[in-house]
């Protein structure tokens, strides 16, 4: 039984059961796609890498973005003029 006569098989089932099937091989394939993501990741952090992540706290984060947000507004009125 080739995968052919699988597909008319299935082809003929419920649209029900078909839809199981779907949803099943979806995430079975999905899983095996982030599992292969996830081996691949480097997951080793420095020292200086984790000084910078405790250092940056959300507060800190917005000010300093709001700060480069504000400069570059100004330079650009001042460039219009």
């Amino acid at each position: 039984m080739g995968i052919l006569d699988k597909i008319e098989n299935l082809q003929k089932k419920p649209e029900s059961y078909r839809r199981k099937i779907l949803y099943s091989s979806l995430f079975l394939i999905m899983s095996l796609v982030i599992l292969i993501w996830l081996s691949g990741l480097n997951f080793s952090v420095t020292k200086e890498e984790k000084q910078q992540i405790v250092d940056a706290s959300p507060a800190k984060v917005l000010s300093e973005d709001f700060k480069v947000l504000k400069e570059s507004f100004f330079s650009i009125i001042k460039n219009e003029d």
